[in-house]
């Protein structure tokens, strides 16, 4: 290296130097910003989360007033009171109300919560001390939510003392950390980021990653508190008194409004990770400047070597030539020494064909006489072509030229035509050289051609060593001319190869007519030839001259070889269907054996067979169907008296707490029971949905709280939406459902803990994949993926996955109904559902549902005005089944309404005629001809304005058509309870009104 090269190399590592120094500084700067607006969103958050509690606090103070919390008649109201504003607020696990001494008196989570003392909570002895109207924050606990599980929760409290400043209620809300962690985790800190949720004083609340270990300990002796908060409500430092070794870059920002700090901490080795690679990118650009010199040196060297092989390759050419000149020369058999000629030039230019030609003395065309061929040709020993007097033999014939062509020359070339449409009986032609053999008198008396060269294109060399040869071979072929033997050799020679030729054509005139696809193997299997279908489906012309187990491995695992190998062997057809998984077709296949081997005819029949396959599974399911959905009426009308039954008796006072525990337990029974029912209608899609444009973004961020809950810590949930993401048509309540079923399923899937990702995108089905699936129509659809890395399905597993009871699960542990559920729900609502799995690597399942052409507007009908249950109006209730009508009968009338009771159509319109109703409560399915909505209808013509609610456990389709509950009917679903009762007459009579 020379001086002035090594002081360039010098300055640029200098640069280099002072630019990565530079690079670090504004790596480090942009962190702290990163790190700031991450802490300004969180804080942003916690204020408004914050904000919402605070103002549901409040509301339950003012409606609740401390002499109400311990009257039993005021559970109900306060238990829905409890209720609504739970679900108003996605991130609260429960709100609870206690007594001044710390019992537990009411929840959101249950009608009649266990008795828990809290007294003993350190939280508690903050909330008794506490004064005035705000809400304070407590320490977060481990509390029980479900049987074997737990949970860290953090209470935030309002305390009502009386006028001498005892406590007499204290209103709580319990912060879910399952929901701040979502929130949290939602950035990307970086594998050893922190983010931390503190209280004022420096407690702990909330930690990502999760921590157990810190939550509820002080940190008001870190740097941040004793510090850097006395500073200001916002700020950045670079933390070095670490607790877990970390150096981290920390911004923090208070949550205006509440005694709350929020801190971002990024690591510094990841912050500066990006520098590092930039200076690694440096280090090796100057490491390439050192590498470009030695290859130069390397290539000079390689030039040498080259320019040697070439020296000793012209040396080897001319001593073949030599050495052929003498053994040619001793050739006195015409065919011996044009057979000794092809293969001598193939070896001089290194070919995989060589032909040499000699055109009659008689002036006709050029005959082939030779041919030589590499083992890559194997398939063409026999090659032997007929005078064509065409193609590269008339152009050097007539020219006395030699020619040289490349591979993209040739294929453009006139001359390729011929050869082109001989393709499947002539070798490949990849490029060829073809040079003129020259009598003494100067003319053409043959011709060397040359093709497929074994490496790069004939050039320069090539063209005149083949010269060379060629002016050798002309002197002896005009000595063997001068006596008869050639002459007659020749003769011969043409005479049978122009009979081959015409048997050739002949053959295959016939073989090209056959409609199926064609292939013949000789006694070794090896293929002979293959007609147009046949090198289509199996991958061109190249297999000519192999095995067919080499060529198709796979087939020798499958009935193929069994077949072949038995009608070979005893001479006998044989026909077989075969399914071959490369190409994952079925084929039906048909052999025959004759005496050189074998010809095999076969068709594709994929299509066939899957199409017969669908058919029969959708036949299956649509059986089950019709069965399920037969028996829906009246056990709904069963349940429907269980479960109302045991509201009434509930209602009741029941002095012995064994026989209401009794009762309970019949009561949560019958609630499964309706579940079941419910899930058997959505399978065989006879369910009436309320389909309506929803926001499928909206609704998954809806879902993800109440499926952090049901799925537990171990799985991480992950939910991925487009910005432009169209409406669909769908009734979300069922919606939300087949989503919760799906994880559930994902949960049971991971016992291990695994990721959820649910994801929403827009999709387009076209016509060939609406053909391949008959199932679905081509068109918009809102795409709803639920995927996990579970342990995947069988393909058996998988074919049988919507059947109605199919379960993998143990016993007791799976109703097989859940999958089937969804696949009736998407099917109702006009959309398409299917499964990829693999086993050990997880599953995914696609709902494809219909796009939504309108705007979302508000559901039809008006909501009941905000007051208590019950009335004064007369309602005309008809019901054939005996126990529902009483049922019906007695829950309106403890409701103050007046009632009248008919068993069918006919006998409720004679109740018409003597009176008038505000409300006609009538079963959809009625015996004596008339179904509810015929009598509906007469009804309202002979009393205008008369309010109508439907009760059905089945509706066929007297108002529900393609799945849908018409426009304006209101449906009470059976089996209902009490609370659905009345709710659902006082939404009837408001439509009515």
């Amino acid at each position: 290296m020379t001086l002035a090269t090594a002081g360039a190399v010098v300055a640029l590592a200098a640069w280099a130097g002072y630019d990565t120094l530079r690079d670090r500084q504004e790596t480090a700067a942009a962190a702290f910003r990163n790190a700031g607006n991450l802490a300004d969103a969180l804080a942003g958050q916690a204020a408004g989360t914050m904000d919402g509690i605070a103002k549901a606090l409040t509301g339950l103070v003012d409606a609740i007033p401390p002499a109400a919390v311990g009257q039993d008649d005021r559970r109900p109201a306060i238990f829905d009171l409890l209720s609504e504003r739970q679900k108003a607020n996605a991130g609260v696990y429960a709100f609870l109300v206690l007594d001044g001494s710390g019992r537990l008196v009411h929840s959101s989570r249950s009608r009649r919560p266990r008795p828990v003392d809290f007294a003993q909570a350190p939280w508690f002895a903050e909330a008794a001390a506490q004064r005035g109207e705000d809400v304070a924050i407590g320490r977060p606990a481990l509390i029980q939510i479900e049987e074997g599980q737990r949970a860290w929760v953090v209470p935030a409290y309002r305390t009502v003392v009386d006028q001498d400043g005892r406590p007499t209620a204290v209103f709580v809300a319990v912060l879910s950390l399952d929901q701040l962690g979502h929130v949290h985790g939602a950035f990307d800190v970086g594998p050893d980021g922190r983010v931390s949720l503190f209280r004022a004083d420096g407690l702990v609340l909330a930690t990502h990653p999760f921590r157990e270990a810190l939550l509820g300990t002080s940190q008001a002796h870190r740097p941040l508190f004793r510090d850097h908060l006395a500073l200001g409500g916002s700020g950045r430092f670079f933390d070095e008194q670490t607790f877990d070794g970390v150096h981290r870059l920390v911004a923090y920002r208070t949550v205006a409004g509440h005694p709350l700090v929020v801190a971002v901490g990024l690591e510094e080795a990841w912050v500066l990770a990006p520098w590092r690679t930039r200076t690694l990118r440096a280090l090796g650009a100057l490491g390439l400047l050192v590498t470009l010199v030695l290859a130069l040196a390397a290539y000079a060297r390689r030039m040498v070597r080259l320019r040697t092989a070439a020296m000793a390759e012209q040396t080897r050419r001319l001593n073949l030539l030599a050495g052929a000149s003498i053994g040619l020369a001793r050739s006195r058999s015409a065919t011996a020494m044009l057979d000794a000629a092809a293969g001598i030039v193939r070896s001089l230019v290194g070919a995989h064909q060589s032909v040499v030609s000699v055109t009659p003395e008689d002036g006709g065309p050029t005959i082939i006489h030779a041919v030589s061929l590499s083992d890559r040709y194997a398939a063409w020993r026999t090659y032997d072509e007929a005078p064509t007097g065409a193609g590269i033999y008339a152009l050097v014939g007539e020219t006395n030229r030699p020619m040289r062509m490349t591979q993209a020359e040739l294929e453009a070339h006139p001359a390729w035509k011929g050869f082109g449409a001989a393709a499947g009986r002539h070798p490949p032609m990849r490029g060829w050289l073809a040079v003129p053999i020259v009598g003494q008198d100067g003319r053409n008396i043959g011709i060397i051609q040359l093709s497929d060269r074994n490496e790069g294109e004939f050039d320069e060399a090539d063209e005149a060593i083949c010269l060379q040869f060629s002016l050798m071979l002309a002197a002896l072929i005009e000595n063997l001319r001068s006596g008869e033997a050639l002459a007659d050799a020749l003769a011969a020679e043409r005479e049978a190869r122009a009979e081959a030729d015409r048997l050739r054509r002949r053959t295959e005139i016939i073989l090209a007519s056959i409609s199926d696809a064609f292939f013949v193997l000789d006694r070794s299997f090896r293929f002979r030839h293959l007609n147009d279908r046949a090198a289509a489906a199996l991958g061109g012309r190249d297999l000519i001259g192999r095995r067919i187990w080499d060529a198709f491995p796979p087939a020798v695992d499958t009935p193929v070889k069994a077949n072949f190998e038995h009608a070979m062997e005893h001479g006998e057809p044989v026909a077989f269907v075969v399914y071959y998984p490369p190409f994952r077709a079925w084929f039906d296949v048909r052999a025959s054996p004759f005496e050189e081997g074998l010809s095999v005819y076969f068709r594709d029949v994929t299509e066939k067979i899957e199409t017969e396959a669908k058919l029969q599974q959708a036949q299956k399911m649509e059986a089950v169907g019709q069965l399920t959905g037969g028996i829906a009426h009246d056990f709904n009308n069963l349940l429907t008296v269980i479960l109302g039954m045991g509201d009434a008796i509930l209602a009741a006072p029941i002095a012995d707490p064994a026989l209401r525990e009794k009762i309970e337990t019949i009561v949560a029974a019958g609630e499964r029971g309706a579940q079941l029912t419910s899930s058997l209608l959505a399978f065989s899609r006879r369910h009436p949905l309320e389909p309506r444009a929803t926001d499928i973004g909206q609704l998954i961020g809806r879902s993800e709280a109440l499926l952090s809950r049901t799925l537990g810590e171990r799985i991480e949930i992950e939910a991925v939406t487009s910005g432009s993401l169209w409406r669909a048509m769908v009734d979300p309540g069922q919606l939300e459902l087949a989503i919760l079923n799906l994880a559930i399923n994902a949960r049971d899937a991971m016992p291990n803990g695994g990721r959820l990702t649910i994801e929403a995108a827009n999709a387009r089905l076209d016509e060939a994949y609406a053909q391949a699936h008959p199932e679905v129509s081509a068109g918009q659809y809102v795409m709803v993926a639920v995927s996990d890395t579970g342990t995947g399905m069988t393909a058996e597993t998988i074919a049988r996955a919507f059947e109605p009871f199919f379960t993998t699960k143990p016993v007791g542990k799976g109703s097989g109904l859940g999958l089937s559920m969804v696949y009736g729900f998407v099917k109702q609502s006009g959309g398409h559902v299917s499964i990829y799995s693999e086993v050990g690597a997880g599953t995914t399942i696609k709902l494809y549902l219909p796009r939504a052409v309108e705007r979302p507007a508000e559901r039809a009908g008006s909501e009941p005005e905000d007051r208590a249950p019950g009335g004064s109006e007369a309602i005309l209730v008809v019901e054939d089944t005996a126990e529902v009508r009483r049922l019906i009968v007695d829950g309106l009338a403890a409701l103050g309404y007046r009632v009248t009771t008919a068993q069918s159509g006919a006998a409720a319109l004679g109740c018409l005629e003597g009176a008038r109703f505000d409300l006609l409560l009538t079963d959809v399915m009625l015996p004596g001809g008339m179904n509810g909505r015929e009598l509906a209808e007469e009804a309202r013509r002979r009393q205008p304005g008369l309010a109508v609610l439907y009760t059905s456990g089945y509706t066929e389709n007297a108002i529900v058509h393609h799945g849908r509950l018409d426009p304006g009917v209101r449906l009470l679903r059976k089996p209902f309870r009490q609370a659905d009762l009345a709710r659902m007459v006082r939404v009837a009579l408001a439509d009515g009104r």
